[in-house]
């Protein structure tokens, strides 16, 4: 632990200490007693609110040893005078030693109390008579008490005031604190509409206003029944901000509303709340809702549904950020017997029941209620009811203000008594009060009349006629009235009907008939005038007048004489003369103007007045109009004509409808050829087309008439047409010339006329009839279609004919529009010169170009004749894009086979094209070779015969399976390729060795000090890939060191060989021996076949190593025995040693062991010292190690006992096998076992033993 947190441990300590030090009073009683007496009680704090009290249980234990009566007294010296302590016995008798006897103190707290007033009062216990006494002290504190008042009794006559509907009145009400802190007051003003309780009160002369309880201890409801009047009022006043919570109720639904006061102006508050079943822990529901504070007081609501009918409380935090201002609590009960409520109980529990008094006759004798304010209720519409300044500040206890209540009533307010609620409400204790301010709206009486005439009558001289007016009760109350005329002006007769009205309800309204009769001699714009008056039933002194205004107006009329005349006849080009009438039955003089309407060809003379006529009133005016219609008119049959006579002052029209019966006109027009001309040939015919239109007013029906035709010729009507028309028919009258053989060539005049029924020639065409010699062609081939592919072009004939009887050029025209870009089209010849009953053919070359967008399209053959452009001949030739499609078909029939032999199968080729077709056969996968095949065209659906190929399967073919594909290509379109593969399997070649390994010698030999380099062949056998490692192992190996290296020079013994493939490598062997030997060495490859391992050997292989040529070092005795110098050196003074010793034998036999031991150390100095522990060498090439003695592969020598690590047998031949490196040697000459002597290869010293 780091000295800072030792520290503030420290720290921490020393704080609590000092807290629980300063609060040790608390918790300890503060008794001064003598040891004789002990005191204690049940309640050392006491808290009551004014008015309440409370029993204490005061407990005397007698400490001492006799039986004591102990005295009770109190005091009340530092106590406020408006608290009693009152003991209930003021002498405890016989109270026995060690036994403790408890009595009742009662304690009361007097209205008016102040917090201030808080203090302590101590109870004196003594042994009665003797001085001997013991003190305790018991805190008593003032509970706050909220207590908002309001007075209306000084206002009006004891709250009720007077008004007038629409008037406004500022009334002083006055507003008290009636508790005993500070406190804001929330005013507000609710609708009361029920008054029976006030008009009880009324009638007993009595100012019962309606307040509150004072939050005593208890639970009652405030009305001094005995139990308290309240559920508590807890502190909420926490902050700055009075923070005030009301609940309300309507079924399940759960209103919460919170009032706010002293807010900071822009400052961000929440308000958190969650709401709590009766008796449960967790919340049922939580909230929270912000709000920027826009002045000092806001207002904000909230809801929750319930799930039960019980009593349910709600818990409230006010908050700026994380900081608590405020909380308040409040419960509420639901009930299912009603729609709602809003019983709130405040934001406290109590602390008790009571002291079965209560103080629940307030501040008044009234039914105090404790319930939440219930701000936010309406007010009757049109009225205005509310304090000018609703939030009391800070007013301290006992404080009085009076502040101004509005009163606005509508002014269409019911007479009567309207009840309003005025309510106080605590902000800090969550307490209100209410009085009740009862308005009497006075009567009043007021009438508005209105014109209810309808608005399209029109006043006119000489006629009667009723003007409705509308009278409205603006008034208070309902009124019955009388009516008459009062005055009248102008040259009327104005009376009513009936006098007696009905009775008016407030804002109802009645209609009263006025009987107007101008006089005849009035004219427009006069007027005449009524004043009509209105008198209350009940009062006659009131009385409303109303004048009422009439102006003439006017009326327009005009009547046509004979205005329904028989229908006139009129033949056009014969005008109509008639004679009109118009009377003026108005009752102004009117000045008229004249128009008349109708069909455009209509001809009107001497017609209507073009000036205004005047015509007084009952007097007549009379004019004449000429009318005529055009020769060429189109009008036939009746018609219709309007004459309008208009008033230019009112705008009032009168029309005259006229028929007119317009006789019929024959009359047609025909239209020939442009030129006038019709060419036909000799013996043939042709058909013209003649445009004729009915342009007369009747149904025709005609006949043709010609003139002026050449012998031979005949003209006809076509069978299709006829020559009726009706009226504005326009038709194509086909007519047929037919010439014979006998008709001249050349030039005629004729003429075709159409005549009616009677003959009479209504229409005549000149025309000219030039008869022309024989003239046809056309165009033929072997079939209309032909197919065109994507190869070669294809070459289409055609056969153009001359038909005629005389020589004739011809030319061809193409029409490829439906070809697009997907074909191609050329012509060997486009204009032909064929005499008469001959023909020639023209070659087409179609080529295609594109993708045909559609399978057929057409080109269209036009041939045209040059001695006539109307003859022609047409052919359609439609072309078919070739489908190249082919289907292969692939038979197996020898499809397993060994390297270096065949596969065979047969395959068929079918041309599912559209056209001929050629294909062409080719393989890959193997060198594959049909038997007999040739490209061979093949018709559609056709197919060849079987066609058998064989596949050669390569030597050095891989085993397993593989795939020939088959191939067709069409010779037409070179993309069109199809595809077929046969699947085949190749045997392996693995039987026994997977590789073959040579070299160029099996002998070699070496010296000492150089290498020799041998090249082995690996060469694989198998049709497989395999991949391996070359080694060397064989007996003296170690003479030398092998290295490998690959054909490109690359360090290393690994090798991949595909089938039948080989590789070279180079084995360079160094010597590693001066003592030279033979080496017998076989190379070995171990392969991975296909994931099975194989091993091959080399032959034998002899490497040969010279020894290194030394002088001679040392002695050669007879039968065989050399020794080195050193050692014959040791001998001689070995004998010279033993000769000394031999001497000194008989001196002392210990010097003589002295002498031997020295010697043997002598012999052991010249000899290596023996290493121990080295560990066995690798194999080579990852082979096995030859066996050796000692090693559990071979028997020891007979008589062997230990040998060491570095220790090894001479083997016959004098050779050993050095332990180390396991290079076999060749001793020492001259060295016995046992002796020591350094591998030349690895260094190590090796002891030899027999």
């Amino acid at each position: 632990m780091s000295t800072m947190q030792i520290g503030r441990r420290k720290s921490f300590q020393l704080a609590l200490l000092l807290v629980m030090a300063s609060m040790l009073p608390l918790f300890s009683p503060a008794v001064s007693a003598d040891s004789s007496i002990g005191l204690s009680s049940d309640i050392m704090h006491i808290q009551l609110a004014p008015g309440s009290s409370t029993n204490i249980t005061l407990s005397i234990h007698n400490n001492g040893s006799s039986i004591e009566d102990f005295s009770v007294a109190v005091d009340n010296s530092s106590t406020s005078l408006l608290w009693q302590v009152i003991p209930s016995e003021m002498v405890v008798e016989d109270v026995l030693p060690t036994f403790t006897e408890d009595t009742v103190v009662v304690v009361r707290l007097a209205n008016g109390a102040q917090i201030s007033d808080s203090g302590t009062v101590n109870l004196v216990v003594a042994v009665n008579g003797t001085n001997i006494s013991s003190q305790i002290t018991i805190q008593l504190s003032v509970m706050p008490y909220y207590g908002p008042f309001l007075n209306v009794s000084n206002i009006g006559d004891q709250g009720l005031i007077a008004m007038t509907p629409g008037s406004s009145l500022d009334l002083m009400v006055e507003v008290e604190n009636g508790g005993n802190v500070l406190d804001t007051l929330l005013l507000n003003v609710d609708e009361e509409p029920d008054l029976n309780g006030w008009w009880s009160n009324q009638s007993g002369g009595s100012n019962n206003s309606n307040g509150s309880g004072n939050n005593s201890n208890g639970t009652g409801n405030g009305t001094g029944n005995g139990t308290g009047n309240g559920t508590g009022n807890g502190s909420n006043n926490s902050g700055p901000a009075a923070f005030t919570m009301f609940l309300a109720n309507t079924g399940l639904n759960l209103s919460m509303d919170w009032a706010m006061a002293n807010l900071t102006v822009n400052d961000s508050y929440s308000i958190d709340w969650a709401v709590f079943r009766n008796g449960s822990m967790l919340a049922y529901d939580v909230g929270s809702d912000n709000f920027n504070a826009s002045s000092s007081m806001h207002n904000l609501s909230a809801n929750s549904t319930l799930n039960a009918y019980d009593t349910w409380c709600v818990d409230a935090d006010l908050r700026t950020g994380i900081t608590i201002l405020d909380s308040t609590n409040s419960c509420l009960t639901v009930s299912n017997n009603s729609g709602g409520g809003s019983n709130g109980t405040g934001n406290g529990t109590g602390n008790g029941t009571g002291n079965g008094t209560g103080n629940g006759t307030g501040n008044g004798t009234g039914n105090g209620n404790n319930t939440s304010m219930g701000f936010g209720k309406s007010i009757p519409a049109g009225w205005d009811v509310r304090f000018i300044d609703d939030l009391q500040s800070n007013m301290s206890a006992g404080e009085m203000r009076f502040v101004s209540l509005r009163v606005s009533s509508p002014a269409n307010a019911d007479a009567g008594y309207h009840g309003f609620r005025l309510f106080a409400g605590s902000a800090n204790g969550n307490v209100s009060f209410s009085t009740l301010l009862v308005v009497n709206i006075t009567a009043t009486h007021n009438l508005a009349f209105t014109d209810a005439t309808n608005e399209s009558n029109v006043w006119l001289p000489g006629i009667s006629g009723n003007l409705s007016a509308n009278i409205t009760n603006l008034g208070s109350v309902d009124s019955t009235y009388s009516y008459s005329i009062g005055a009248t002006s102008g040259d009327c007769i104005i009376d009513i009907p009936t006098s007696q009205g009905m009775e008016i309800q407030v804002n109802a309204s009645e209609n009263i008939d006025i009987e107007f009769s101008p006089s005849g001699n009035m004219h427009q714009w006069d007027m005449c005038g009524a004043l009509l008056e209105a008198t209350n039933i009940d009062d006659s002194s009131v009385v409303f007048q109303h004048w009422f205004n009439i102006s003439i107006g006017v009326s327009t009329s005009l009547e046509w004489v004979d205005a329904s005349p028989s229908p006139e006849t009129l033949t056009p080009g014969q005008p109509l003369s008639l004679q009109f009438s118009i009377v003026n039955t108005g009752s102004e003089e009117e000045s008229l103007g004249f128009t008349i309407d109708g069909d455009d060809d209509f001809i009107f003379s001497n017609a209507v007045p073009t000036s205004s006529v005047d015509v007084g009133r009952g007097n007549s005016t009379t004019f004449y109009v000429d009318i005529d219609l055009p020769t060429d008119t189109n009008l036939v049959g009746i018609q219709n004509l309007t004459i309008e006579a208009t008033s230019w002052s009112s705008w009032y029209s009168e029309n005259l409808s006229l028929i007119v019966d317009v006789n019929e006109v024959p009359a047609i027009s025909l239209l020939g050829p442009n030129d006038n001309r019709i060419v036909v040939g000799v013996d043939s015919a042709t058909l013209l087309n003649f445009s004729a239109e009915n342009i007369g007013t009747s149904n025709l029906s005609l006949n043709l008439q010609s003139t002026g035709l050449p012998s031979g010729v005949t003209v006809a009507l076509d069978e299709m047409s006829n020559l009726s028309f009706s009226v504005g028919q326009a038709k194509v009258l086909s007519f047929s010339v037919q010439t014979s053989a006998i008709t001249p060539v050349g030039d005629h005049s004729i003429t075709l006329s159409l005549a009616d029924s009677v003959g009479f020639v209504l229409v005549s065409q000149a025309l000219t009839l030039q008869v022309l010699p024989t003239v046809s062609v056309g165009v033929s081939a072997g079939s209309n279609w032909v197919i065109v592919g994507a190869g070669n072009s294809t070459i289409f004939s055609i056969n153009v004919a001359n038909l005629g009887d005389a020589s004739d050029t011809i030319s061809i025209d193409l029409d490829t529009t439906d070809l697009g870009s997907d074909y191609g089209v050329s012509i060997s010849s486009q204009t032909l010169t064929i005499d008469a009953g001959q023909s020639q053919q023209v070659e087409l070359s179609l080529s295609l170009l594109d993708t045909p967008t559609s399978s057929t399209s057409d080109l269209v053959i036009v041939i045209q004749s040059g001695l006539d452009a109307m003859v022609s001949d047409v052919m359609i030739l439609t072309i078919h894009a070739q489908d190249v499609a082919a289907e292969l078909t692939v038979v197996g029939q020898n499809t397993t086979s060994a390297s270096g032999s065949q596969i065979t199968g047969s395959a068929i080729i079918k041309n599912s094209g559209n056209a001929i077709d050629s294909f062409l056969l080719s393989f890959s996968g193997l060198n594959c070779m049909p038997s007999s095949y040739v490209a061979q065209s093949l018709n559609p659906s056709e197919s060849t015969t079987s066609i058998p190929f064989s596949c050669e399967v390569p030597d050095a073919h891989l085993s397993g399976s593989g795939v020939i594909s088959v191939r067709v290509q069409s010779q037409t379109d070179s993309s069109m390729i199809v595809e077929e593969q046969l699947s085949y399997t190749v045997s392996s070649t693995l039987y026994g060795s997977a590789v073959t390994i040579s070299s160029e010698t099996i002998s070699y030999s070496m010296s000492y000090d150089s290498s020799s380099t041998i090249e082995v062949v690996v060469s694989n056998n198998v049709n497989h890939i395999i991949t391996g490692t070359m080694s060397v192992f064989g007996d003296n190996s170690g003479l030398f060191h092998a290295e490998w290296t690959d054909f490109q020079g690359n360090s290393g013994s690994s090798y991949t060989l595909t089938p039948l493939s080989s590789t070279t490598f180079s084995l360079t062997l160094t010597s590693m021996s001066n003592q030279g030997g033979i080496a017998d060495i076989t190379l070995h490859a171990i392969s991975d076949v296909d994931g099975n391992i194989v091993t091959d050997s080399s032959p034998s292989i002899e490497v040969e190593v010279d020894a290194i040529h030394t002088a001679p070092d040392g002695l050669a005795l007879p039968l065989g025995i050399e020794m080195s110098n050193q050692t014959g050196l040791s001998i001689l003074s070995g004998g010279w040693i033993f000769a000394l010793l031999l001497v000194m034998v008989m001196r002392s036999s210990r010097k003589k062991r002295k002498v031997v031991e020295a010697e043997m150390d002598l012999v052991d100095s010249l000899l290596p010292a023996a290493e121990f522990g080295a560990l066995p060498p690798p194999a080579l090439g990852g082979l096995p190690m030859p066996a050796m003695a000692g090693d559990g592969l071979l028997p020891p020598p007979l008589g062997a006992s230990e040998i060491d690590a570095n220790e090894t047998m001479l083997l016959p031949g004098r050779k050993v096998i050095c332990p180390s490196c396991t290079t076999k040697l060749s001793v020492p000459r001259g060295s016995v076992p046992p002796f020591r002597f350094s591998c030349p290869s690895c260094e190590e010293s090796i002891r030899v033993s027999e």
